[in-house]
């Protein structure tokens, strides 16, 4: 009885084009989805500032921003099959003969990224390593440009990772700053006459606050670490905890330094 093998498929799938290696689809992918909640939670808390007193339209307005983060990411590869992640990797979406798919087919094969884990079996363990989105599709991440050198590889990962981190924590303090809370409590720091007297009356704030804010129906509550300097070369750190009732100003519960 003769010996029946199985072989893999072509790996350019009729092109002469190499399909992208796993761990760069993921990452590239990891990116996307990274910006897009990045920019989303960023719309969320500079909008709901300004309705935090209305649980009604900050349910709605939170709701909406979420849909159209989910909405983005079917649209991420419209432009010529390639997302922000997947230019950083010089990655591309393309029919399996190797031509730029029709703008349907590339929402259509993004319908599955709303189900990454599924996605991300296919890729990890499946003997095509395809997402479901391209299996329907008829289409293939392929590596527009040779990049044979490992090197080039682990760079473009290791910057990635760095730029995620650093967009991460700015944007965190970003939305610190911007917050009310903070505001207010800057104020009372700058403004309080123990303070000033062990730093000096030119009080500096820290450009890296650390804290948490939280709110409820109106009611909200936040605490800060805050590092302060001033004209007497001293530095001081600073634990401020403020509270907030519906319709009214936050207001300084607690200070200690």
């Amino acid at each position: 009885m003769p010996k029946i093998t199985s072989s893999k498929k072509s790996e350019n799938r009729g092109t002469n084009m190499k399909r992208a290696s796993t761990i760069s689809r993921i990452i590239a992918s990891v990116i996307d989805i990274y910006l897009t909640i990045f920019i989303v939670l960023i719309l969320i808390f500079l909008l709901l500032k300004w309705f935090e007193d209305d649980f009604v339209i900050s349910i709605f307005l939170t709701l909406f921003l979420i849909s159209v983060g989910m909405i983005t990411v079917l649209f991420k590869d419209v432009v010529d099959g390639r997302s922000v992640g997947k230019r950083i990797f010089n990655l591309g979406v393309r029919e399996l003969n190797g031509s730029v798919p029709s703008t349907g087919k590339l929402i259509n094969r993004n319908f599955s990224s709303l189900f990454w884990p599924k996605d991300l079996y296919n890729l990890l363990f499946s003997n095509d390593k395809r997402k479901q989105g391209d299996i329907r599709n008829g289409t293939e991440v392929y590596q527009l440009e040779n990049t044979k050198s490992m090197t080039k590889i682990v760079m473009k990962i290791v910057i990635s990772i760095s730029v995620i981190i650093v967009f991460l924590v700015f944007g965190i303090i970003t939305m610190i700053k911007q917050d009310a809370s903070y505001k207010e409590a800057i104020i009372y720091i700058k403004n309080n006459k123990e303070i000033q007297d062990k730093v000096g009356s030119n009080v500096d704030i820290g450009f890296f606050p650390s804290g948490s804010i939280s709110r409820t129906n109106g009611y909200g509550e936040a605490s800060f670490n805050i590092k302060v300097s001033g004209d007497k070369n001293n530095s001081l750190s600073v634990y401020i905890i403020l509270v907030k009732e519906p319709n009214e100003k936050w207001k300084v519960k607690e200070i200690n330094y």
